[in-house]
């Protein structure tokens, strides 16, 4: 699923960028302020890495440099990763200088950086005997009132072709070696395992008390009477329901008719965060004036979420064409669907869409949830493997979230 995990993020880092206004960074000098001296090419380039890694994408640093030395970072641990994704996404840059020739070959570039002071936030989060717990380092990172430290550094580039930065050597010792590390060591085999439930004696019990058949804990829909995807008759409220079909874009196959928005069932995005991370997954955060957007993805790369919460319906109806469009895109452009067999039903506001053995990738099935109300839009996509049965414990957290109701005892 990595491929269209990909394409996901990078939609969503879109979406982020259009609805705000703000850069992820401090911003750097403009022209217009009585500063023409800076290169905005070398500007443009050390912009690009740091928003890059502030993301976590390590592996497209090489973009920017060669050899980066942030892939050491691709050997942590998981504990270790989720802390490196939390530190690196509070890292902020300002571009004070920038100057090159292009002639010659050489640049520099004078950045300030902005990041979470690790060694102090790991040191207050220390237990007995040098333990920490993960879970709780991990969000004291995250947190927006974490103390910071301000680090100015000189970076060079070189021109080949175009601007690279040549050795990011010294970023990587201020970052990770100066700071990070601290953190680093503290998360070694001495850390404390983050609780969360377990995919293997967990699964075999769950399955075992809640699987009268594979139907009912694998929420393929391929059976039309489940989920509640067909109207019921005996529903004195379905009579008054609104059938429009949604999404409000034609798919590339037939989807069945979806109630109108309901009162909402879905978690408050507070506790959406907290279960996510309970159960190890990593956030991308993107918050602003008026609306809150987390993109949530786990190192096994086989399920994805993104929750995006407005202020207030109008903030969303503004962007309802948008998000109509966002929504197409994730769930019947990037994610090839129509090449499998496709079944779909409802649950109140949220819109399952199962496609069996997709030829495109390898016969993996993809289980996709569309959750929207008046304010909030969230999505999750299961990639299912070949010959491989999903986790229960994805559908006890998609069930914990307020999304779907599988009948699933999660006391």
């Amino acid at each position: 699923m990595k491929k269209k995990i990909a394409g996901i993020s990078a939609l969503v880092l879109t979406v982020s960028m259009i609805l705000s206004s703000c850069s992820l960074f401090g911003g750097s000098k403009k022209k217009d302020e009585d500063d023409s001296d800076l290169n905005e090419d070398i500007v443009e380039v050390v912009e690009g890495y740091f928003k890059t890694l502030s993301k976590g994408n390590v592996k497209k640093l090489d973009k920017y440099t060669e050899d980066t030395a942030f892939s050491a970072t691709e050997d942590y641990s998981v504990d270790q990763t989720a802390a490196f994704l939390a530190f690196a996404g509070k890292i902020k840059c300002s571009v004070e200088e920038a100057e090159g020739s292009e002639k010659k070959g050489e640049g520099t570039a004078t950045v300030k950086l902005t990041f979470p002071d690790a060694e102090t936030i790991a040191a207050e989060h220390c237990i007995d005997g040098g333990l920490v717990q993960p879970e709780e380092l991990i969000s004291a990172l995250e947190d927006k009132k974490a103390k910071t430290v301000k680090k100015e550094i000189d970076i060079d580039l070189v021109y080949d072709d175009g601007w690279t930065i040549e050795d990011d050597s010294p970023i990587y010792k201020v970052l990770v070696k100066d700071s990070f590390q601290d953190i680093v060591d503290m998360l070694d085999e001495t850390s404390v395992p983050t609780p969360i439930p377990t995919t293997e004696a967990t699964t075999e019990a769950t399955t075992e008390a809640t699987e009268p058949s594979e139907k009912e804990t694998t929420p393929a829909t391929s059976d039309p009477s489940q989920g509640g995807s067909e109207t019921d008759d005996s529903d004195p409220s379905s009579s008054t329901k609104d059938t429009t079909k949604a999404p409000d874009n034609n798919p590339p196959f037939e989807t069945k008719a979806g109630p109108g928005i309901s009162d909402r069932h879905i978690v408050s995005a507070d506790e959406f965060d907290k279960l996510m991370k309970e159960y190890r997954f990593t956030s991308n955060d993107e918050s602003e004036d008026g609306y809150i957007m987390r993109e949530y993805t786990i190192e096994a790369d086989d399920m994805y979420a993104t929750y995006l919460e407005f202020e207030d319906s109008e903030e969303l109806r503004a962007n309802q064409d948008f998000l109509d469009e966002m929504i197409d895109e994730i769930i019947y452009e990037d994610l090839p669907l129509a090449d499998g067999t496709v079944s779909d039903s409802w649950d109140k506001n949220t819109h399952n869409i199962y496609s069996q053995k997709i030829t495109s990738m390898d016969d993996h099935c993809i289980d996709v949830y569309v959750y929207r109300d008046a304010t909030t839009v969230a999505i999750i996509a299961i990639d299912e493997y070949p010959n491989a049965d999903v986790s229960v414990d994805y559908y006890l957290l998609i069930e914990k979230l307020g999304i779907w109701d599988f009948d699933i005892d999660i006391d």
